[in-house]
């Protein structure tokens, strides 16, 4: 067997750290119960081919926030159970379309639930 090098120890503790990171690839039992409609910035478009955006911020971004409160936080009391959350929704405008980007934001506060927002879908696709 070989003895464990600096560099071993170092890329085996960032591995380590990298998969605690990510509750989902850490605990199968997570990975289970999250659909795809959990996950920021993943639009399913049913067989719709969208065109190529073109130049694109040929106008000032557009952003709008909306709060929510899915995940349920030990920290808050039974009334206002959930961490809010705050997803921003940017508008890049093309020209031939449109592209969003969706960022979630956790914050310390509690809230009773308020369902996920969709992102919003693309009219273009970038290239």
């Amino acid at each position: 067997m070989r003895p464990m090098t600096a560099k071993t120890l170092s890329w085996t503790t960032f591995g380590l750290l990298t998969i605690g990171a990510f509750p989902f690839v850490a605990n199968p039992g997570v990975a289970s119960a999250v659909s795809s409609d959990d996950l920021p910035n993943r639009q399913s478009y049913s067989g719709t081919i969208l065109p190529a955006c073109g130049a694109c911020a040929t106008a000032n971004e557009q952003w709008w926030q909306t709060s929510y409160a899915v995940d349920l936080n030990t920290l808050c009391t039974t009334p206002t159970a959930y961490l809010l959350t705050v997803r921003t929704n940017t508008k890049v405008t093309c020209d031939h379309g449109s592209y969003w980007v969706c960022d979630d934001s956790s914050s310390m506060a509690c809230s009773a639930y308020i369902q996920r927002p969709a992102c919003p879908q693309d009219s273009c696709k970038r290239t």
